[in-house]
């Protein structure tokens, strides 16, 4: 369910879209539910936000503070399992909520009145603007009312947006957004319904684009090749990078030798290019190109890193060598867990190939699972080698290198260095550290 149709947040990014080449760039930051992007107080760590007089919810109820602190204490909660605190760790007591050792209304945002919050922050942080835009408001009443059933389906969710959901009930393959009378900007929404309808062949999908039986989808694998000249085909590039996680908990997979052997034959530029065919380009680094600068330079993050990735089989065979003494085996059998997608099961099968073509003796074996099941399993550590990716959030190379702090909820293979720690740890401290001296650290 597209979440930014039907919910509006605390602020957001303006897009703004350049038809040469066609993607869709971030302009700025501006307002969203509240009157407008504020400026930090208390040595930038306050920020004081007025709700705007007109934002509702669908049922014409306003939208109140509390329903800004209730969803992100919620949020903050470990009884939640929340999947996304990256952006709220930053806020007054969150370690403490988070980790069970404080009643989730300790956290650092409270309601002055029925229209002011405030949030207070640990220390100051440059990118918070972008992480407000992470920040969205829940109605209480219908918290209270449906628990952790509520946006289970159109029947438990209220909207705040452009739009409201009709006639999804969860799991089913088709509903409706239709324009929401109470929505502050209502006068701006052109649209007055959408049909959705969920067709996970794309074929299948291009097919009803073709015979006109829908306005939009979207395309992947093959199908981009195949429409690059199509004056109908929007890119908008993500800035998503995707890794294989190996489970340092497990003996073979925590083997630094094996890791680099099994990267060593993976051929980032060859996969996107001639394998997922979709418009991917090879990550040959932790964070994408053209995402983080050197604030001194303006160069780019990976430029300066160099190929953090390299493919060299030779070398790989060798790194082979020294794991298998290590682990005490000459064979060894590996799960790659990944979505029952068309895109992770072709990555999956270029990962099989090239071991098996390069590492005689290790056998990669694929297991294709629902997401949800992938997300389940990912929490749980329940798998040998997975596959994990990451949009970001912020501008800045950290959004990327915090994934593998030890004490990061999406660090899955439960990796851990004192070291990288520590680094991160003054990456963190803009208290102490400039940008300057961060952008060192990160490297």
């Amino acid at each position: 369910m597209p979440f930014f149709v039907i919910k509006k947040g605390l602020v957001l990014l303006e897009w703004k879209y350049f038809p040469t080449p066609k993607i869709l760039d971030p302009n700025k930051i501006a307002d969203g539910v509240v009157d407008k992007v504020v400026k930090p107080t208390d040595n930038g760590t306050k920020y004081t936000f007025n709700i705007k007089k007109d934002a509702k919810w669908q049922d014409g109820s306003p939208i109140k503070s509390e329903d800004f602190v209730n969803s992100i204490d919620r949020q903050a909660d470990p009884k939640t399992k929340s999947q996304q605190t990256t952006s709220i760790q930053y806020i007054e007591n969150f370690a403490a909520v988070n980790n069970g050792k404080a009643d989730p209304s300790k956290l650092g945002i409270h309601a002055v009145n029925d229209r002011t919050f405030t949030i207070k922050l640990t220390k100051p942080v440059p990118f918070m603007n972008y992480e407000f835009t992470n920040f969205y408001p829940i109605q209480s009443a219908a918290i209270k009312k449906y628990g952790s059933h509520y946006g289970t389906s159109s029947e438990t969710t209220v909207a705040n947006g452009a739009y409201t959901i009709t006639g999804w009930n969860g799991s089913n393959d088709s509903w409706k957004y239709e324009k929401n009378k109470h929505y502050w900007d209502a006068k701006n929404v052109k649209i007055p319904e959408v049909d959705v309808t969920v067709v996970k062949d794309n074929n299948t999908a291009q097919n009803m684009f073709n015979g006109g039986q829908i306005d939009l989808t979207s395309l992947t694998g093959q199908y981009v090749k195949q429409n690059k000249n199509n004056k109908n085909l929007v890119v908008t590039e993500t800035g998503r990078n995707n890794y294989i996680y190996f489970n340092d908990k497990k003996k073979a997979t925590s083997n630094e030798n094996l890791r680099k052997a099994i990267s060593m034959v993976i051929d980032q530029d060859q996969l996107a290019k001639d394998v997922l065919q979709d418009g991917s380009i090879g990550a040959n680094n932790i964070v994408p190109k053209n995402y983080a600068k050197d604030p001194k330079t303006g160069e780019d993050f990976t430029t300066e890193m160099g190929d953090q990735a390299p493919t060299d089989t030779t070398k790989a065979k060798q790194y082979w060598a020294k794991a298998q003494k290590e682990i005490g085996k000459d064979k060894i059998s590996l799960d790659f867990l990944v979505d029952d997608t068309d895109t992770e099961k072709k990555l999956a099968e270029y990962v099989q190939g090239a071991v098996s073509n390069n590492l005689k003796g290790l056998t990669i074996n694929i297991e294709s699972v629902p997401h949800a099941t992938h997300v389940t399993r990912d929490f749980s550590t329940d798998f040998d080698i997975c596959t994990v990716g990451w949009g970001p959030d912020y501008p800045d190379a950290q959004n990327f290198l915090d994934g593998l702090r030890s004490n990061n909820t999406i660090n899955f293979s439960k990796f851990k260095d004192q070291q990288y720690d520590d680094l991160m740890n003054k990456v963190d401290d803009t208290t102490k550290y400039d940008a300057n001296q961060r952008w060192d650290f990160e490297k």
